[in-house]
């Protein structure tokens, strides 16, 4: 019987995480997104994408995830040189939030209050250190 672990708005994150689950054994599916991808505003009323495994990988499951959300697994690629850490080019501050900015945020509330549609916004990067605010993996940051 399968269980699921995660529920994910983004489906690509759902198969990111599977691909870590079944590097180390196991087995885990992604359901759910072929319907996300085709109709994203959907996700939200269907309850996301959802990571599923066997019942007796539960736990093995829970633990990749909660590592996966903590940041320890980029972590992991950060210490042996895989990849290179995001970092703000005022400060060198390596933390920051993630934020979609003003006049994007207006833009989408007009769209959807005027036509009912809804699109995706690109996200931008707010140093906590210094406050800068720049486009998500933008050169330079």
């Amino acid at each position: 019987m399968l269980v699921t672990v995660g529920r994910f708005l983004d489906p690509w994150e759902a198969h990111v995480v599977r691909a870590r689950m079944l590097a180390e054994g196991i087995p885990a599916s992604v359901m759910g997104d072929s319907h996300a991808i085709a109709n994203w505003p959907m996700a939200f009323a269907l309850g996301g994408t959802l990571l599923q495994v066997p019942s007796c990988f539960a736990a093995d499951a829970a633990r990749v995830l909660a590592a996966y959300r903590s940041g320890d697994l980029e972590q992991e690629l950060v210490v042996g040189g895989h990849v290179v850490p995001e970092r703000c080019s005022s400060c060198g501050g390596l933390e920051f939030t993630n934020t979609v900015p003003g006049p994007r945020r207006l833009m989408a509330l007009a769209l959807f209050l005027l036509g009912g549609a809804t699109f995706p916004t690109s996200l931008a990067r707010r140093c906590k250190a210094c406050g800068r605010v720049w486009e998500a993996g933008s050169e330079g940051a």
